[in-house]
């Protein structure tokens, strides 16, 4: 059972694994990380805002 939750979200899969790999994984007090990848479009291609 988790102990925390987060929403994330990418503009692409190459952001999300940069986050996962590169910001969540070295959080303090982290030892295993869970992801499921929820592909949707939900408007119309627009630039992403960072």
């Amino acid at each position: 059972m988790p102990t925390a939750l987060a929403h994330i979200v990418a503009a692409d899969l190459a952001g999300h694994r940069q986050r996962h790999e590169g910001q969540l994984t070295g959080l303090p007090g982290v030892q295993k990380l869970i992801s499921t990848i929820v592909v949707r479009q939900i408007a119309e291609a627009r630039p992403f805002l960072t």
